[in-house]
């Protein structure tokens, strides 16, 4: 079974190390899926080309300061679902649901099968 350094997520929205006594957490299996697959959304694609992962990451940020219209929406479901099956472990998305609790935010909800088999669900938060 894979394991990772679990990450969490700070009061500014960054990631950082998650800790516990006097060791960095690990994450695996469901968990880990969840984690890389929010890193994926929240991550700008690009970011990460010097380290070889020219592809990895979303488009999410091009919608910062956009009107969260329905045209916009709709591309954000769009580049969400895209971002998520761009993930070698994912083989379809079943449910992606978008909630907008403020107009700087973009709540994703979404249910994805594994290439396991497994159904795995995940909430994320992003700023755009």
């Amino acid at each position: 079974m894979t394991t990772d350094l679990r990450l969490r997520r700070t009061e500014d929205g960054r990631y950082d190390l998650a800790v516990v006594v006097d060791d960095v957490a690990t994450v695996e299996g469901h968990d880990l899926l969840v984690q890389a697959l929010t890193l994926r959304l929240v991550c700008v694609r690009g970011e990460l080309a010097r380290l070889g992962h020219p592809r990895y990451g979303s488009q999410l940020h091009t919608f910062i300061g956009q009107p969260r219209d329905r045209e916009n929406l709709g591309l954000i479901r769009r580049y969400v679902r895209k971002t998520l099956l761009a993930d070698p472990r994912v083989r379809e998305v079943v449910r992606l649901d978008l909630a907008v609790p403020d107009p700087s935010t973009v709540e994703i909800l979404a249910t994805v099968v594994s290439r396991a088999g497994a159904e795995v669900s995940l909430e994320v938060r992003v700023d755009v």
